[in-house]
């Protein structure tokens, strides 16, 4: 259950989702429980997408 709350939440500050899950400062909470989701890597493309758009449509 960790693990899966972890990869849907973590986009939450680090802060939070530490303290959501009672880790210490020094976890590596991301590192340790987060897992990539099924469409991260459609989701940052499109976040990739609109910084550089941002950019080069001036």
């Amino acid at each position: 259950m960790r693990h899966t709350f972890i990869s849907l939440a973590q986009n939450l500050p680090e802060g939070d989702l530490r303290r959501l899950c009672g880790q210490s400062a020094s976890m590596d909470t991301r590192g340790v429980y987060a897992h990539k989701l099924c469409d991260d890597d459609t989701r940052i493309a499109g976040e990739v997408d609109q910084i550089l758009g941002r950019y080069l449509d001036n």
